[in-house]
């Protein structure tokens, strides 16, 4: 039983590894990325339309271009970490929320305003701020919520 393990873990060695060393990666550096991200963004991000979490930047349109795509390579890893994450030990939710705040893609604002409804999400994001002494994020009501289609993406599903 026990050789039959081990051949397996040579015969799988380089996956493992790598999902290893992944998951020790995203162990640590989690939360030490969410929360800089968490502290870059305003206040009233989730009640504006179209609100950014940093500030664009204008020198040049290559900069601007080159700004995008970095931000949205580091969207998505975020987003595929924070799956994995749902799997392993660490801030799942949160870091999928990050990843999606990196991203461009349409409906961006409509998908963070459905995922952060949760009264758990808006205190564990909020939490996060309280530790970087910012002030608290400003929530819409449910009520705002559903009048500006709040509802309308759980209906799209």
């Amino acid at each position: 039983m026990i050789e039959s393990l081990i051949s397996l873990f040579h015969a799988y060695r380089l996956p493992l590894i790598i999902i290893g060393g992944s998951s020790i990666f995203l162990f640590i550096a989690t939360p030490i990325i969410i929360p800089l991200v968490i502290r870059f963004m305003t206040e009233d991000y989730f009640i504006r339309d179209g609100g950014k979490a940093v500030s664009r930047i204008k020198l040049m349109k290559i900069l601007y271009i080159f700004w995008h795509i970095i931000k949205n390579i580091f969207g998505l890893t975020f987003v595929l970490a924070g799956i994995i994450l749902l799997f392993v030990p660490g801030q799942g939710i949160l870091t999928i929320m990050a990843g999606l705040i990196l991203l461009d893609f349409p409906g961006k604002h409509r998908l963070i305003g459905w995922l952060t409804r949760g009264e758990k999400i808006r205190q564990a994001l909020n939490w996060m701020r309280m530790k970087t002494r910012q002030s608290l994020f400003i929530f819409p009501s449910n009520e705002e919520e559903k009048t500006a289609g709040g509802d309308k993406f759980e209906k799209d599903i």
